[in-house]
């Protein structure tokens, strides 16, 4: 606790401060003390007992609320983090209403408040972002709560899950901190004459452990950790991931183009078929009604290259078949209703083409 004790004597400090209540025997204060410090309590313990905000010259009067106090950015330390964790000083850039930091969107930084704190064993801090950045969409990413005992620098870790920057001005009230007392300290085993002995002699009072306090750099806290934003590494894969679908939306459009074309292909050989089915039965027609004169046998060969073709037909309507089975896979349930109908058509031609045929070779088995 070197620290601390370098401190003795200092703006009215004294360690015994930190047990020992000095408003809880002050005739202005003793019979309105209650949980929360007012603006007033805030001042006294500041101004003459350098306790709560060590660094005096960093107390500003206009900074104090009714119950509350507002702590400002450290200029000079604010980092943030980049998707891959690599650490870089935020610059303080400049506008007509000051100085400040920018918080760019999707971004992880962390700003250090401008007062040390000194908290006494009986008042514990409660910190929040002022309420002016929390509705521009900054998170703080901290717990609210500052031990009793606590001294040192905050580091405030902010997120920002807009999609624009945000300006945290220099000058400005940045995070909003009050007071409370716990109950009161009972000294039971006497009272300490330093602070080392105090935390050797209340262990069980579970005081901060000295390596815990006294922080003053982000690496005190960080201990090594490089620390991102979700956003940054999420928003580049979604990105990603967006280039991808216009590459499949690309191959989809390709695709439905080699589809059309296949169509307007089926279009052309259906056609080709319905003339050679027309053709067909026109000549086994022919046969059937030309020749109820009894000269089946002189007509065979041509009965057996109608059979032929009726063949050709069928392995053009299998193939025909495929190309409709293709279509199914690639969800155009229009155009396969289509092409099914087109199908069935053929196939009911076949049929009838068939019965002829048959007929024709009962006809000629007779003579």
């Amino acid at each position: 606790m070197s620290n601390e004790t370098s401190l003795e004597g200092q703006d009215g400090f004294q360690e015994r401060y930190l047990w020992e209540d000095p408003l809880r025997y002050d005739e202005r204060f003793k019979d309105k003390i209650g949980p929360v410090l007012v603006a007033d309590e805030i001042r006294e313990y500041v101004t003459k007992y350098g306790l709560l905000i060590a660094n005096k010259e960093c107390f500003f009067e206009e900074n104090l609320k009714g119950a509350s106090y507002s702590m400002r950015p450290d200029q000079n330390e604010a980092w943030e983090f980049d998707e891959k964790g690599k650490q870089a000083r935020l610059e303080v850039e400049e506008d007509d209403a000051g100085k400040y930091y920018r918080v760019k969107q999707n971004s992880l930084v962390y700003i250090r408040l401008q007062q040390y704190l000194r908290l006494p064993f009986y008042i514990i801090g409660r910190h929040n972002l002022t309420i002016k950045y929390v509705y521009q969409g900054l998170l703080l990413g901290t717990g609210p709560q500052v031990d009793p005992g606590w001294f040192g620098r905050i580091y405030i870790p902010l997120h920002n899950f807009t999609n624009r920057d945000v300006k945290v001005y220099l000058h400005k009230s940045f995070v909003s901190i009050d007071f409370v007392r716990t109950s009161h300290l009972i000294l039971e085993k006497g009272i300490p004459s330093s602070l080392k002995d105090f935390l050797e002699r209340y262990p069980e009072k579970r005081p901060i452990p000295e390596s815990k306090t006294g922080k003053d750099s982000l690496s005190d806290y960080l201990k090594g950790a490089t620390p991102t934003s979700f956003l940054q590494v999420f928003i580049p894969q979604v990105k990603d991931q967006k280039k991808d679908v216009k590459r499949g939306l690309k191959d989809l459009k390709g695709f439905e183009r080699d589809l059309k074309r296949s169509v307007k292909t089926y279009k052309i050989v259906n056609w080709g078929i319905m003339a050679a089915i027309c053709l067909a039965l026109f000549s086994v027609g022919a046969i059937f009604y030309g020749d109820l004169d009894g000269k089946l046998d002189s007509k065979l060969p041509i009965i057996l290259e109608q059979s032929k073709q009726i063949s050709e037909i069928r392995e053009q309507l299998r193939t025909l078949s495929t190309v409709v089975s293709d279509l199914t896979e690639t969800k155009k349930e229009s155009k396969r209703r289509i092409l099914n109908s087109k199908v069935n058509e053929l196939e009911k031609k076949m049929d009838s083409a068939d019965k002829r045929i048959r007929i024709l070779e009962e006809g000629m088995k007779i003579r």
